[in-house]
């Protein structure tokens, strides 16, 4: 990849990383690196590192239900890091490579991977899914592994070691919703129906989009649904039965693509709203998929491959893999990865590379920014949402990634529940 392009889609990253490796970082280790728990350079190390190599741990859902997110994201993190690493690494002098399993989107996988993965991660880059996520937790604070899930609870939002990537699912669902008011596409008194995942990640959404109706005088048709469940036509019918102008989604994207194939297969005119787990631009290729184009608003934590740093991102990507992205999760992904890189060049500044030594490098800085692909996310607050904002999306087979920005930049609302 051309240097010039690596250094303008890099150039916070890489200046922060010039400065930190100028002042704490002046000492290369020798051939073979310290052991764990030695020093290297004027930097203490432990697990995670083995040498000059910083090993980050993707667990992830690569053959289940999010397994196009998750392959993207993995993706953005690797184009990310790859740029780091080409322009001298974390400290000016490590680079960073990767530990990835599939725990398939399995609770039960995600918690052995985690164990046999710790040992040999300095931390969690992604982990996806609400509740894998919660099932390590524990055992993630016990073992000082700082990790980014897939995901926006307020029971993960209150660990010091997560470092939550995105608004939470509640206000996500009620910053859609409010959008969808503002705009007209449905109006205060309506009927709204809503199909959300048994678990952290969907009851979350609910509990925001019960909020919403209540301040808006919507009546809410809710039916909560399984990972395994694929077809929506009996949710559907429940809303179409009683009038709803919108079907809601705090779902999986199989889920909103059955939602969507019903509605046009009814011949209905009734808009759709998703949380951001609950989409994919590749259901643009299924049945139903013109029908989630005209009908289906989000919010996205990534900025699109359309705009601003999208677009370097996509430039980038493309050099990398010979075509576009079907998603713009990649941006998601890049996004996280340049938060975990400001994480750990405070690490290193501290002189702590250590599992403890991130977690505090995390606390220290309370604040961090990713060079305009996401909103800035303030952690300073536990249990609170980093954000409060977001880019609005609709699906679209022209765009890049398949989605187009519909508000005017990043998005909010004075409504939000506090």
């Amino acid at each position: 990849m051309n240097n010039t392009i690596l250094r303008k889609s890099i150039a916070l990253a890489a200046a922060v990383t010039l400065a930190v490796g100028a002042s704490a970082c002046s000492a290369k280790s020798e051939a073979g690196g310290a052991a764990a728990g030695e020093e290297a350079g004027a930097v203490k190390t432990g697990e995670g590192i083995s040498g000059n190599t910083i090993t980050l741990g993707l667990l992830g859902d690569l053959t289940g239900p999010f397994a196009a997110l998750t392959t993207e994201e993995n993706q953005g993190v690797q184009l990310y890091w790859d740029q780091v690493n080409e322009e001298g690494g974390v400290c000016g002098q490590y680079t960073v490579d990767f530990d990835t399993k599939d725990h398939a989107y399995n609770v039960q996988n995600a918690v052995s991977m985690y164990r046999q993965m710790t040992p040999n991660v300095l931390a969690y880059q992604v982990l996806v899914g609400g509740s894998h996520s919660a099932a390590v937790l524990q055992n993630a604070e016990s073992d000082n592994r700082l990790m980014v899930p897939s995901s926006a609870t307020e029971h993960l939002a209150s660990s010091e070691v997560v470092l939550t990537p995105a608004m939470l699912y509640n206000l996500d669902m009620e910053l859609v919703m409010e959008y969808m008011l503002e705009q007209g596409v449905i109006a205060k008194g309506d009927t709204v129906g809503m199909i959300y995942l048994e678990g952290d990640y969907g009851e979350a959404a609910h509990k925001g989009a019960e909020a919403a109706a209540e301040r808006n005088g919507l009546t809410l048709v809710a039916s909560m649904v399984k990972p395994t469940d694929s077809d929506m036509t009996a949710q559907v019918n429940d809303a179409l039965s009683k009038d709803a102008s919108a079907i809601l989604i705090g779902s999986v994207p199989g889920h909103t693509s059955s939602v969507a194939t019903v509605l046009q297969s009814a011949g209905a005119d009734v808009a759709m709203g998703g949380s951001w787990p609950s989409y994919s631009s590749s259901l643009l290729a299924n049945t139903g998929g013109d029908y989630l184009a005209e009908h289906f608003y989000a919010a996205t934590m990534a900025t699109t491959l359309e705009q601003g740093k999208g677009a370097e991102i996509l430039k980038a990507y493309e050099e990398q893999h010979g075509g576009a992205p079907e998603t713009n999760q990649v941006a998601m992904g890049y996004g996280i990865a340049a938060m975990m890189h400001q994480v750990l060049d405070r690490a290193c500044e501290n002189g702590d590379l250590t599992p403890e030594g991130v977690v505090q490098a995390k606390k220290d800085l309370g604040t961090l920014t990713s060079d305009g692909v996401m909103p800035e996310m303030d952690y300073t607050r536990l249990g609170e949402s980093p954000t409060r904002e977001a880019w609005i999306v609709q699906l679209d087979k022209e765009a890049p990634g398949g989605l187009k920005t519909v508000s005017d930049g990043l998005y909010t609302s004075e409504n939000l529940s506090e």
